[in-house]
């Protein structure tokens, strides 16, 4: 029962029952409350889970550049500094500017060398483009160790050997590794230590790689200079990679190969060799003016000097005594393969040797510039047949100089 005193309800004879049923919806009401609560909470948490994972799928799956420039910049710099979201930007084919730098200034020391960031910045696929220059990428002194990291580091970006700790320069598995990159930084035996320079398995193997030259046989220890077996090997090995090219590609990479004196790979090898038969045969053969450094004895071998004049003309001014000795010319092979190349004197002695042979006549008159008529053998000067196919296959300003020096018969003859 209720009673109102000075403007006051005062209440009354109050069944314990229904106090308890008031204190039990209270609990109750305050329960829905702190639940309410805490599925906002969730809510907010998936909000931002669900912002945060859009985010890092938006990095990402990014096509071009100015999309993932816009994506990056619009992080906070929380975000910026978030690893999940620098491995997420590494992902995407382009990369933001302050990831390819890499700055100090912008990420700090922990996520600067931090080896998952650090892989996934080598496993990009524009890693050398990115984040290399003509000095390599420079990996942080607290990964130098990891011995995982290196192997990664050196096959894709064989630049780091010249600043690898020096522990790593007789790791047999560190070169295989550098061995695997498709260009190899110049004069790199040099950064490995003696002990893998004389390992005849390894250096065979390098002269079986595509971007070598036969100078890095400079590189190898003098044991395996004076090794016989080794060294025609490696000449093997490096003409069987070069075999793979097309025959166009071979040509110019010979070309260019036999242009630099320093890949006249007999200058490498000892005395001993330089005295040996096989090992200068073997050398002549595939370039020529390796007989500047063969032995004096192999300088006057008639077979040698053959084979090094087949296959550079230029190569007879080794031989001893000084320049070709007619006998040479004597030979067919041996003086159809030097016509392109030899003086108007010379040319007459091989036509004096072989003028008797309409095909060495005609190879001669088209490919020695020093070439004269009065030259050919008398018989096939007076001959319309062999003058109308000189004058025929013959160049235009070849031709006219021919006809020219033609007898006015033979031209009517001819017409």
């Amino acid at each position: 029962m209720a009673t109102v005193a000075d403007g006051k309800t005062e209440y009354s004879n109050y069944h314990p029952s229904s106090i308890e049923k008031s204190e039990t919806r209270c609990q109750q009401i305050l329960e829905c409350r702190r639940q309410i609560k805490s599925w906002q909470d969730k809510l907010n948490r998936l909000l931002v889970e669900q912002e945060r994972y859009f985010k890092l799928a938006k990095l990402r799956c990014s096509a071009g550049s100015t999309e993932i420039h816009s994506t990056w910049s619009n992080l906070s710099w929380s975000e910026k500094q978030d690893k999940e979201f620098i491995l997420a930007a590494l992902e995407s084919k382009e990369l933001p500017l302050e990831l390819k730098s890499f700055d100090e200034d912008v990420f700090p020391l922990h996520i600067r060398t931090d080896p998952e960031i650090f892989m996934a910045r080598v496993h990009h696929e524009s890693f050398e483009v990115a984040f290399c220059d003509d000095a390599g990428l420079v990996v942080p002194p607290t990964l130098c160790d990891d011995k995982n990291i290196m192997l990664e580091v050196v096959q894709r970006q064989p630049l780091v050997v010249k600043s690898m700790p020096d522990h790593w320069r007789d790791d047999r598995d560190i070169f295989r590794s550098v061995l695997k990159h498709q260009e190899l930084p110049s004069k790199m035996l040099q950064y490995f230590s003696k002990e893998i320079r004389s390992d005849a398995e390894l250096m065979l193997t390098v002269f079986q790689h595509r971007d070598i030259e036969l100078s890095w046989m400079g590189d190898c220890s003098e044991r395996l200079r004076d090794d016989r077996v080794f060294f025609i090997k490696a000449i093997d090995n490096f003409r069987s990679q070069i075999n793979e090219y097309s025959r166009a590609a071979f040509r110019q990479k010979m070309r260019y190969h036999n242009k630099k004196p320093e890949n006249q790979v007999l200058r490498y090898a000892s005395q001993r060799l330089r005295s040996d038969f096989d090992v200068v045969m073997n050398c002549v053969q595939q370039w020529g003016m390796n007989l500047e450094h063969a032995s004096d004895d192999l300088r006057r071998n008639d077979k040698i000097v053959m084979a090094a004049c087949t296959q550079d003309y230029t190569a007879s001014k080794y031989a001893l005594p000084v320049g070709l000795e007619i006998s040479f010319l004597e030979h067919y092979d041996f003086a159809r393969s030097i016509i392109p190349y030899v003086s108007a004197e010379t040319l007459k002695l091989c036509l004096d040797k072989h003028g008797e042979d309409e095909r060495f006549c005609l190879y001669a008159i088209a490919l020695n510039k020093n070439f004269e008529w009065s030259m050919i053998p008398e018989t096939f000067r007076s001959d319309p047949n062999f003058v109308f196919t000189v004058v025929a296959k013959a160049a235009d300003a070849l031709s006219w100089r021919l006809w020219e020096a033609l007898p006015l018969e033979m031209k009517r003859n001819v017409q």
